[in-house]
């Protein structure tokens, strides 16, 4: 039986692609919603976390975000060696290297401002 890359090499290239730019979309949707969420519930008392553990949640989802875009971007950037001279090699590539920047600027403000915009 044939992988489903050698069957349909067009969808999978483009999933390969789109992964790394979907999982900073994915950050960034979880980033804004916990916020939103957990400092809502800070704010009017209702919370099972506090700001803190919340700061500590995202830093989290932040790290394990980073981690695995950046093994995005080193399998990018084992194909683009291996296959070299064709678009797609360099587009997913450079769409790792945009989501892992993506993800970092995502997470900075968690190393640089207060948890819900107290202390």
């Amino acid at each position: 039986m044939k992988s489903v890359g050698r069957r349909f090499p067009f969808f999978a290239g483009t999933w390969a692609g789109s992964a790394p730019l979907l999982l900073w979309a994915l950050h960034f949707a979880f980033c804004y919603g916990a916020v939103a969420v957990g400092c809502t519930a800070i704010l009017h008392g209702g919370a099972w976390l506090t700001a803190e553990q919340l700061r500590l949640l995202m830093g989290g989802a932040t790290v394990l975000a980073l981690a695995l875009g950046a093994l995005l971007l080193w399998r990018a950037f084992a194909a683009g060696r291996q296959v070299g001279g064709r678009l797609l090699p360099r587009v997913r590539l450079l769409g790792a290297l945009l989501a892992l920047v993506g993800m970092a600027w995502t997470g900075l403000p968690l190393a640089m401002l207060p948890a819900c915009g107290a202390g």
